[in-house]
């Protein structure tokens, strides 16, 4: 078997076994194999990794420029202590140290805004100072998880501010409704977008 077909089967059998022992939820991450001095195969974006099969994997450059397939983008995440004490990155402040270190295009941070109240708060002040490295933002309020607005974040700070930095990037609604989803979504959408 050559090398690039065997590489995307070695990243589709480690995909499924990260997905089947819980490691993984579904898209997070990514896996890569260096091909050559210039190349890289990588997992696809918005696929379950148990779910994978060889001909979904991305080719890029040292660079993270797609050659060939999807383009690929890394996202590190937090997930406060009070959720899961066993998971190795609880603290925004150590995730966009690890992103700086880094230090590629495709390697951004996804600013869950419900973990990091729980975890240390100061929001705002952290999206000002990091917001060029953020590459997602997941939205729900505190306590419960839900819609934007029932609870202690003052999204609508928060979102003028994202408006105030430019941000460009999703942002993706992952609370868990109380009532209607669609009316729910919706209302987080206006709320998004006022002024």
């Amino acid at each position: 078997m050559k090398a690039e077909e065997q590489a995307r089967a070695d990243i589709v059998e480690v995909g499924r076994r990260l997905w089947t022992r819980g490691f993984v939820a579904s898209n997070d991450g990514n896996i890569s194999v260096r091909l050559d001095d210039n190349r890289l195969i990588t997992t696809p974006k918005n696929v379950s990794k148990g779910f994978m099969t060889p001909d979904m994997m991305v080719i890029t450059d040292l660079d993270g420029k797609k050659i060939a397939g999807e383009p690929v983008r890394l996202l590190l995440e937090n997930i406060d202590a009070e959720e899961n004490p066993k998971y190795f990155l609880t603290s925004v402040a150590r995730g966009f140290e690890i992103i700086k270190a880094v230090n590629h295009p495709q390697v951004r941070f996804c600013y869950d805004l419900f973990h990091e109240q729980i975890s240390e708060g100061n929001l705002i002040e952290k999206l000002e100072k990091n917001i060029q490295h953020v590459g997602l933002i997941h939205v729900a309020d505190v306590p419960g998880r839900h819609k934007p607005g029932t609870g202690e974040i003052n999204f609508a700070n928060i979102f003028r501010k994202l408006r105030d930095l430019r941000y460009d990037h999703v942002v993706a609604m992952e609370f868990l409704p109380i009532g209607d989803p669609v009316e729910e979504l919706r209302a987080a959408r206006e709320m998004a977008l006022r002024d």
